[in-house]
């Protein structure tokens, strides 16, 4: 059997500068991942990057993918809120999962960003396709926690590349640096700023034995996951009714649900969702990236439970419901001379 380790491939990329003084930025080429320590010496002077997942094959849409849970935090203007958000998230790995500080990898990304990650030999990961939609679940959930909401939560695609660790930032001239908790905790981003400017090596503790809580939860997000994208599968046979956003619907979107209506708003947004030909899967991440955002967001279960109560019903809220909750422009709606449904 094939090992992740010796003949799966990883997409690599790096930074060039052509003969006319113009850089750019070259991917595309897959490499066995025990030779990626090559290609980092090879273009050591530019940015390097390397793809999340390991693929079983470079036609990665027939590929399984393996790869540790990543988790970016990002804000170009406020240090703080990331440093809130990623150590909230630690606490979340430690209560939820069991998953010990010394456990995770953690590096400052070269520009107000901090990124975790989650080792797959803590869970005894498989190779899996849809991996990339699983780790989008999970931090999903992470982020519904942080208050800040800084975690990028739209990295998840099955291409998606980062900045190998100790490599420059060519911008910046600051290296990707890895970090302890204590140093994430406590040191000031100016310190931080200045360690990254010379790459630097941390030990990080190796995981000799299997976390068994951490493997019991991955192991329900994946059997959570796999059971929505079934019934994703046959949620696409669903015609588009709307191809436009109402302005009922876009004043949700853009303020939220007002206390004491949060479950009639995820319900109507539901029905939005459906009736534009979304699948339950897309259904739950658009509204759980719009729930996360929230003031006081409403709990994963909670929102669940309603979502597919009525994705799965027959009943459709309208217009009737929606003035009621939201704010309604009859003069800018395509819907004000229909009949609700």
């Amino acid at each position: 059997m094939c090992h992740v380790n010796e003949c799966y491939l990883v997409e690599v990329g790096h930074g060039f500068e052509s003969t006319s003084g113009e850089r750019g930025f070259s991917r595309g080429s897959y490499i066995p991942y025990q030779t990626i320590r090559n290609f980092i010496k090879q273009h050591s002077s530019y940015s390097v990057f390397c793809s999340a997942y390991r693929y079983s094959n470079s036609d990665i849409s027939k590929s399984d993918l393996y790869g540790d849970l990543y988790l970016d935090f990002d804000d170009i203007n406020d240090f703080e809120h990331v440093r809130k958000d990623a150590l909230t998230a630690l606490s979340y790995l430690k209560i939820v999962y069991h998953i010990q500080e010394n456990q995770v990898q953690i590096y400052y990304s070269c520009n107000k960003g901090v990124h975790i990650i989650v080792p797959a030999v803590i869970y005894r990961l498989e190779p899996m396709p849809l991996l990339n939609g699983v780790y989008k679940s999970i931090a999903l959930s992470i982020r519904a926690f942080t208050p800040n909401k800084t975690v990028d939560t739209q990295i998840y695609d099955n291409k998606r590349m980062f900045r190998i660790p100790n490599t420059i930032h060519e911008k910046s001239k600051l290296y990707k640096i890895p970090l302890t908790s204590d140093e994430l905790r406590n040191l000031p981003e100016s310190k931080i700023k200045e360690m990254a400017k010379q790459p630097r090596n941390i030990t990080f503790q190796p995981v000799i034995e299997t976390n068994h809580i951490a493997k019991q939860q991955f192991k329900r997000a994946i059997e959570e996951y796999y059971i929505l994208d079934k019934e994703a599968k046959k949620d696409r046979r669903f015609k588009s009714k709307y191809n436009f956003t109402p302005p009922c619907i876009q004043y949700i979107l853009e303020n939220g649900a007002t206390e004491g209506q949060r479950n009639i708003t995820i319900a109507c947004l539901t029905c939005f969702c459906k009736n534009s030909g979304k699948s339950l899967n897309e259904t739950i991440d658009f509204i759980s990236d719009w729930n996360s955002n929230n003031a006081k967001p409403t709990g994963e279960m909670e929102m669940k439970k309603t979502i597919k109560s009525m994705f799965n019903g027959n009943k459709d809220y309208g217009c009737t419901t929606l003035k009621l909750i939201s704010q309604c422009n009859e003069s800018q709606c395509k819907l004000s001379k229909k009949k609700e449904g």
